[in-house]
This record gives structure tokens, sequence and C-alpha cells, in this order.
């Protein structure tokens, strides 16, 4: 199914939000089964609340096109790339990269570009994910799915048609990936001394590469 000028076909939302888009019209349009693709939506809404979502369907990204100064507002890829250079001049994103990041808890009444920040530092550090902000843009999926809801509705059902049941992202706690990731930074913030130039060289190659994978997402 061709789908364009929507979520599912724009980078800069995060893969939760294309999963939920796609497979929510593909119930809708191609097999008329609405309940499925609405029991699918608020699934994935819960798995959210509840901490279940591997963090790399949670980042977005954006292209770092010019200087914070030649930006009319602040934008959250631009100032997290800010803060990354100050952190590490050497990890910092170039013009014409694509920052990733996610949305992370902050104070009450943060703004968005405040809440933003770089999935490595995330896992390095056990950032909690604000898991609110990103339902509160899960109404475009619900948002695309309403119209075709109602028409679908309207129109006879075949008797032919076969049931639908899209297949479900693993959701029960954190990917092997994950996993590997805390653990491996839990074991070299165990023994700071024992931290030689090389190794922080390779973790530091390692975080690049993982930031890279997550941009071209």
């Amino acid at each position: 199914m061709d789908m364009k000028g929507i979520e599912t076909a724009r980078r800069d939302n995060c893969a939760l939000t294309r999963d939920i888009v796609d497979t929510s019209l593909r119930a809708i349009l191609i097999n008329k089964d609405v309940e499925t693709a609405i029991a699918y939506i608020k699934m994935q809404i819960s798995n959210l609340l509840q901490n279940k979502i591997d963090m790399s369907k949670l980042v977005i990204t954006k292209a770092l096109t010019r200087t914070a100064d030649n930006y009319a507002n602040k934008q959250a890829h631009v100032e997290l790339a800010a803060r990354i250079k100050k952190r590490d001049p050497g990890m910092a994103p170039a013009i014409g990269d694509r920052v990733p990041y996610v949305m992370i808890k902050g104070a009450v009444g943060a703004k968005a570009y405040e809440k933003a920040e770089d999935p490595v530092y995330v896992l390095e550090n056990n950032v909690p994910i604000d898991a609110t902000w990103y339902t509160s843009r899960a109404p475009p999926a619900l948002r695309s799915s309403e119209p075709l809801t109602a028409a679908t509705r309207a129109c006879p059902r075949r008797s032919t048609r076969r049931s639908y049941h899209p297949s479900l992202p693993p959701a029960a706690g954190t990917s092997s990936t994950s996993s590997r990731s805390r653990s491996s930074v839990c074991s070299s913030r165990s023994s700071p001394t024992t931290c030689s130039p090389s190794s922080r060289a390779r973790t530091r190659a390692k975080s690049r590469r993982r930031r890279r994978r997550w941009a071209g997402s």
C-alpha cells in the first residue's frame, strides 16, 4: 500500500507512530477490520505507558540545516546539538547531519526543546522517558483512522473476507540491544579507575555508530 504525506512516510516521526498508523490503516482499508485497528492502537499506547516499548521505537530524527542563531524559534534538535557540543565537542552533530533524540521527563511546564535528549546519553545515564509526551502525539494516528472508521462501518462487510491479525512488535520488556547497552555502561562505570584511553575511544566509537544508526531511521 503506497502512502504519501502521512506519518508513515515522514522521517521526523518516531517508529512507534509509523507502526501504529501503518498497521491500523492496513487493517481498516484492506481488511475492513476496525475493531482490530482500535485494539492495536490501544495496546501500543498501553505498552508505552507501562514502559514496554523499546527506546529505539521512540527515537525522532531531524536534519540540522543551520546553526541555532539562524532559527527564528528554538528547535529541539538544534538545542540538543548545542548541548552535546558543550558536553563533548567530538560527538557534536555537524551541519547536514540528522540529529536523533528522544523526549525525557522534565520539570512541569518544560518546553519540548528542553526535554529533547541524546538517546546514547539516555541509555548511559538511565534517564526516564516522558511517555505522556508520546501519548499526546498519538492523536495523529487516531485522527487518520476516524474518518475511515466511519466510512468503513457504513459499508457492508464482505462475507468472504479473511480475519486480519497484525504482527505485533516485541513489547515485553526492553530489547537485548538495550540490555547489553545498559550492562556495558554499568560495568564500565563501576570501575572508572581502570578505564583506559583506548577503552574510552572504543566507547565513543560505539556511541557514534549507535547514533548514526538511529539517525538513519
